[in-house]
């Protein structure tokens, strides 16, 4: 149950009180038979930030993430990476390990190059250590149908960008990292 904030996904969007009673009821059902090799990740959407009400409580999460896509071309324009997740880290700094769960970023909306470059930068300057994010999972595919193209080898810059982050002894480049980082897809 994943952006259960957003309006995207019916069934269990649009209703904290049943979101949150059905989470404690799936976590209450794995504690009974005894299912402790279970990491509890919740993750909403970074936007709508009706995160709170939809959160339901230290003692039934392991891990806070959140989702969000630089895509708004159509409203905002380009949308840097720590702008995107920047209050949303600010608000859980300290409550629960964080990570993002899915994020990516495309041509249409500008340079993917530099915002995968931003992305880095943040993530080890700013969002490690200050907030405790320890993992980033980049949405890696194209929905030609909808005309966003995620790949992070969308273009030649965009892809050596993410291979420099992967190199990065920050995020794994050979060592064990406090951040681990994956494309997904």
């Amino acid at each position: 149950m994943i952006e259960m904030n957003g309006n995207w996904y019916k069934g269990y969007s649009g209703n904290p009180t049943a979101f949150i009673e059905a989470w404690r009821r799936i976590y209450n059902l794995f504690a009974s038979v005894g299912a402790s090799n279970v990491i509890w990740v919740w993750c909403v959407n970074v936007d709508p930030a009706t995160w709170d009400s939809y959160y339901p409580g230290n003692s039934y999460v392991d891990v806070i993430g959140g989702d969000e896509f630089n895509n708004r071309a159509w409203s905002n324009g380009w949308t840097p990476f720590d702008r995107l997740f920047g209050s949303f880290f600010a608000h859980f700094a300290g409550v629960k390990p964080l990570l993002i769960g899915e994020t990516g970023t495309n041509t249409i909306t500008g340079n993917a190059a530099a915002w995968i470059s931003g992305m880095q930068t943040y993530l080890e300057t700013v969002a490690g250590p200050r907030y405790g994010v320890v993992a980033v999972c980049y949405y890696d595919t194209n929905t030609s149908s909808s005309g966003w193209d995620w790949r992070l080898d969308q273009t030649p810059a965009a892809w050596q960008a993410w291979l420099a982050m992967a190199h990065d002894p920050y995020f794994g480049g050979g060592r064990a990292a406090p951040l681990a980082i994956s494309g997904s897809g």
